[in-house]
């Protein structure tokens, strides 16, 4: 990621209108079933911490 995390950030209610490689969300409402990427599904096993989520991403 070449970029700092924080400026390629996007937070929505709307999370089908998201166009990206991936979404985070503890939840599979408001749009995640229909986001094209991968969804970080945050709390389940493996992505039950922020580091986990970012060590993934690396």
């Amino acid at each position: 990621m070449g970029e700092v995390a924080h400026k390629r950030l996007i937070l929505s209610q709307h999370k089908n209108l998201l166009n990206g490689q991936y979404i985070i969300d503890d939840r599979i409402a408001r749009g995640v079933s229909e986001f094209k990427g991968k969804h970080i599904y945050f709390g389940q096993p493996g992505f039950e911490s922020w580091k986990e989520v970012i060590d993934y991403l690396k």
